[in-house]
């Protein structure tokens, strides 16, 4: 048989999908309020760009899948 394809029932994945969707959800809400913020240059929406680059970073983890691609 061909081991390509077998895989080990011990080990366990580092995806967390709790994990991507929070991050999925971090970086739309950020967007939309650094669309908010050019659209009106209110400073109130400008935190939003940290929203954004706290949901790259976490899609950037480990946890996220990014070394099994």
């Amino acid at each position: 048989m061909s081991e390509y394809g077998a895989h080990s029932p011990v080990a366990k994945s580092p995806i967390s999908v709790g994990w991507v969707v929070l991050a999925a959800l971090l970086c739309g809400f950020g967007l939309f309020l650094v669309w908010l913020f050019i659209t009106t240059f209110d400073w109130i929406y400008f935190p939003g760009a940290a929203l954004v680059i706290l949901g790259a970073i976490m899609f950037l983890s480990e946890r996220a899948g990014l070394d099994h691609a």
